[in-house]
C-alpha cells in the first residue's frame, strides 16, 4: 500500500504542476495498485486506488482507499513472469478480451 500511496501523491503533485490547476478549488489524484495477501494457504491479490483530495484554499488535504477487487492469481503471475512490465489489466485483456484499461469490468459483472 505503501507504494500505491507514493504514487498518488507523485500524481498530485504532477497536478498541481500544470496550467490547469490555477483558479482551481480541489486537486484529485488517484492511483491504484495490487495487494498480495493471504487466504489459508492460497495467495490472493487484491487492486485498490489510493484517492488523495486537497483543498487548494487551506492545502487541508484527505487520504481515502476503495475497496478493493480480486485479481486472478494466475494473470498477476503471468505479468510478474514477464518482468512486471505495463499492467496487470493488459495481461487480462490478452486473455480475456477485456478492456486493458478497465479490466474491473470484466472482474466484477
Amino acid at each position: 500500500l505503501d507504494e500505491t500511496m507514493r504514487g498518488a501523491k507523485n500524481r498530485l503533485s504532477q497536478a498541481l504542476a500544470t496550467d490547469e490547476a490555477a483558479g482551481a478549488d480541489l486537486a484529485v489524484a488517484i492511483e491504484s495498485g495490487l495487494l498480495r495477501a493471504l487466504s489459508g494457504d492460497e495467495e490472493t491479490w487484491v487492486d485498490v486506488a489510493v484517492v488523495i483530495v486537497r483543498d487548494l484554499a487551506t492545502g487541508g488535504e484527505a487520504m481515502a482507499t476503495s475497496a478493493g477487487v480480486q485479481f486472478p492469481t494466475a494473470a498477476v503471475g503471468e505479468w510478474a513472469e514477464a518482468g512486471a512490465e505495463g499492467t496487470v489489466g493488459e495481461v487480462l485483456s490478452e486473455n480475456t478480451g477485456c478492456d486493458k484499461h478497465d479490466p474491473h469490468a470484466a472482474l466484477t459483472c
